[in-house]
């Protein structure tokens, strides 16, 4: 009843809405510690506020405003709910919780307050390029900047600067301008509305009226472009070309980011000089270095690089390697420090230098291709490091790389790139000075993950020496195949048998590993599992060390969306708020379907899930000689149980992929059938039970002839390196059938020649052979998704939402009177 009151007379309101104070109820259960939630109750109330279109002021302080005088209850009551329009046109409001006392309340106020944190730092934009002038702008201004300074790079920053500056005029001249020319056309839509309005308006009228709101909303798109990149969305997505809508994310999202105040030893801090003071002085010492010994590294690695891939790595870069690496890097991410995005660099006019991340990204594709000569397979993939990129010590990545043979130069390229590192705070969108880092990896930079990489395999070879000395008890799953450690990034998984001798010598190594590498290992987030030993034993073990334990089953860098994912998307194409219910007039698979057979396009997380767990089976064939594809052959013998429905005894991921794309043959889709291998040197390959030769095999294409194999497991190389294909068969093939069936085999493999390269497996959906998810995707949907009529008509430059609605018209999709009847 409240809610309904309170929204009746904010509709008989005609200004802005405030409302603020006690709500005696809570929107979600993080609002509510020790008493119990009432969905219903914070369903109904999330609902009012979507529907009285009110949006809560973002609260900073505590998390709750109300405790129990017992303290072991507390509640979120208190806050301030504002018009959606009035957040938009004062972004910088806020709330705050203050002290409660002696009260079980927290006062909580709301202000505007407007904090001077210093200059913004350039920014360039895309849409720039889309305007007249721009372009011979940047050409003329590189041209007329006369820079004396020997030093190239130190050269190319200065007349960057130059140009920065003359952009800033030119934007802010265009910006007058074009707000000035809004204005004019607004005036003009205003009188001409005013003469049809009067019914004095001619056809001229008409069609000036037009051609001026055409013009209004060029000028708007201008503007939207611009809100857009700032609001981070994609502008792919054309068609709802709204300003309002980017304006309002983007008010929402500098008032929720927006830094106002910091708790420093329980005393708030406002002041911006302050808060800029503590943020300097909290990241710098996070870059520091202050214990200057450390363990170093006593040989060198069994795996290094040879001569000629350090004379291939240091070789000079061409031009069409530096082209590579910007257009590798993406034209829409973050800026650097200049302010330029590589979309900026891209252009034929200012391609005129390299920054650091153009020399970065070209020394990591040199990088990359030495990588397999020297990393180990098990850097595949639960102990997790603390702060692992920041806290890289660099001259333990330069005795590293010294350790794995890298050469004189490159050794000093990669000190050059770490050692010039600088960074900047940039608080409420102004930068501070810049303070010089000492250890850690850059976040972004192409190559902090292949030093990284190269850090993870120094622990590597450390442990597999202890392993090596019968220090560490690994797991044996087979005479030929025994597991300690796997890695993936910043993770660690170490498994053996189980003992505390195990587990210390685990933790030794890890020690000894933070000393020489500055990687310490985070207890806070490692687990301990006990595969079939007693709870207590891994209990007092994890208690001993400061970890967590982990139970089984349990789930490994992943977790189960589909249905979330599927469940937004209904109600975002339905119009519903996640808490309200509203009828669909659409069919989802409808929706889901391709536009060339009616629907709109969209495609099923169905689809797209069975495609990705069918990734699986293809790296299976395709990555026969990985780790992993080891392992799975050893629990699930050499044909991985690809083909075959099982019902597994203990939970198992591998099987339920298996089984799930079993299960779609019931849809006539047979994924397996179209993986088929490529010859090379044939060896390996099965002549009579793999489509090695077209797309069937030959046991089923001339089935009479193979039942006069004697060999019936023969070899492509082996069959075809005899003179004659009678080789291997108990007899020679008589009239009739076999006779036949013999010609033709004949006929199919005299063109065929073996080469030198290893056999390869090829996807027959695709005709490059490679795999891809899309193919997938789209076999599955055209499979189980229902068909129109005739295609769907679709006009790129009409926006999105306009085909939607005229998609929904053409099929009756609408809540129309006689629908609703």
């Amino acid at each position: 009843m409240l809610w309904d009151y309170l929204s009746f007379v904010i509709g008989n309101w005609d200004s802005e809405v405030i409302i603020m104070g006690d709500f005696n109820e809570v929107r979600d259960i993080s609002e509510r510690f020790g008493s119990i939630f009432n969905k219903h109750g914070a369903k109904a109330f999330n609902s009012f506020i979507v529907n009285a279109g009110l949006v809560e002021v973002p609260l900073g302080g505590f998390s709750f405003t109300w405790c129990h005088k017992s303290a072991k209850k507390m509640s979120k009551l208190d806050r301030f709910l504002i018009f959606d329009n009035l957040m938009c046109s004062c972004p910088s409001i806020s709330s705050t919780s203050l002290d409660r006392f002696l009260l079980d309340h927290r006062p909580i106020i709301m202000r505007e307050a407007h904090y001077d944190y210093g200059p913004v730092p350039f920014t360039f934009f895309h849409y720039w390029f889309e305007l007249d002038g721009f372009d011979k702008l940047v050409e003329q201004t590189w041209s007329k900047a006369n820079v004396n300074d020997q030093n190239s790079y130190s050269k190319f920053m200065n007349k960057l600067k130059y140009l920065k500056e003359k952009i800033w005029i030119w934007a802010r001249l265009h910006k007058e301008s074009l707000n000035s020319r809004k204005s004019i056309l607004k005036a003009e839509l205003a009188d001409l509305d005013g003469v049809i309005d009067k019914g004095k308006g001619s056809d001229a009228d008409g069609h000036q009226r037009r051609e001026v709101v055409r013009l209004i909303q060029e000028v708007e798109k201008v503007d939207a472009m611009e809100v857009a990149q700032k609001t981070k969305f994609k502008w792919s997505i054309k068609g709802d070309e709204n300003s309002k809508y980017y304006h309002g994310v983007l008010n929402k999202k500098r008032g929720r980011l927006t830094i106002r105040e910091i708790l420093v030893d329980g005393i708030w801090m406002e002041s911006p000089h302050l808060v800029k003071h503590k943020f300097f002085k909290h990241f710098k010492n996070r870059f520091e270095t202050f214990n200057k010994s450390r363990i170093l590294l006593e040989r060198d690695f069994v795996k290094n690089i040879s001569l000629e891939l350090n004379d291939d790595l240091e070789r000079e870069v061409s031009n069409e390697e530096i082209k590579k690496a910007v257009w590798d890097c993406g034209i829409d991410k973050a800026p650097g420090p200049d302010g330029f995005t590589f979309g900026f660099y891209r252009r034929p006019i200012s391609f005129i230098g390299s920054l650091y991340k153009v020399i970065a990204k070209v020394l990591a594709n040199h990088l990359v291709t030495v990588l397999d000569d020297i990393v180990d397979e098990i850097q595949s993939a639960f102990v997790d490091f603390e702060k692992a990129y920041d806290s890289v010590k660099w001259d333990f990545i330069d005795d590293i790389l010294r350790r794995f043979s890298f050469g004189e130069k490159w050794c000093k390229w990669i000190q050059r790139c770490l050692y010039s590192s600088s960074g900047s705070v940039l608080i409420n969108g102004s930068p501070m000075k810049e303070f010089q880092f000492h250890k850690g990896l850059k976040q972004g930079d192409p190559l902090s993950p292949f030093l990284f990489i190269l850090v993870m395999d120094s622990l590597h070879v450390s442990f597999q020496r202890v392993v090596d000395a019968g220090l560490f008890n690994e797991i044996k799953l087979d005479s030929s195949l025994h597991i300690s450690h796997l890695f993936y990034a910043d993770d660690a998984i170490f498994m053996g048998q189980w003992s505390l001798c195990n587990i210390y010598t685990i933790i030794r190594v890890l020690d000894v590993f933070y000393r020489a590498s500055g990687l310490r290992i985070n207890m806070n987030k490692s687990n301990l599992i006990g595969i079939s030993v007693n709870s207590n034993k891994v209990k007092h073990a994890a208690a001993k060390i400061g970890c967590l334990v982990l139970k089984t089953p349990f789930n490994y860098l992943g977790s189960r969306v589909c249905f979330k994912i599927w469940n937004l998307f209904e109600r975002v194409f339905n119009g519903a708020d996640v808490n309200s219910k509203k009828p669909s007039w659409v069919r989802w698979k409808s929706v889901l379907a391709a536009k060339d057979v009616g629907g709109l396009g969209v495609s099923s997380l169905f689809a797209l899930n069975r495609a990705l767990m069918f990734k699986w089976v293809w790296r299976f064939f395709s990555q026969k000689n990985s780790l992993w594809v080891r392992v799975v052959k050893t629990f699930h013998g050499d044909d991985g149980k690809i083909g075959k429905k099982v019902q597994p005894m203990y939970p198992s991921t591998r099987l339920n992929i298996i089984n799930e794309i079993e299960s779609l043959k019931l849809h006539g889709i047979d994924l397996v059938s179209f993986i088929n291998p490529k010859l090379g040197n044939g060896v390996n390959t099965s002549f009579r039970d793999v489509a090695w030769c077209g797309d069937i095999a030959f046991k089923n294409l001339v089935p009479r002839l193979y039942a006069l194999k004697s060999m019936k497991n023969i070899e492509v190389t082996s069959k075809l390196s005899h003179g004659g294909l009678e080789f291997s068969f108990r007899c020679n093939p008589r009239g009739g059938v076999e006779q036949a069936q013999f010609e033709r085999l004949k006929e199919m493999v005299e063109d065929v020649t073996l080469s030198n390269s290893n056999n390869r497996w090829s996807w027959s959906l695709v005709s490059s052979g490679d795999f891809s998810v899309s193919s997938v995707r789209k076999l599955t949907d055209n499979a189980i998704l229902s068909k129109g009529i005739s295609k769907t008509r679709w006009i790129k430059e009409v926006p999105i939402k306009i085909n939607v609605h005229a998609w929904k018209v053409i099929h009756d999709y609408l809540p129309t009177r006689f629908n609703i009847s």
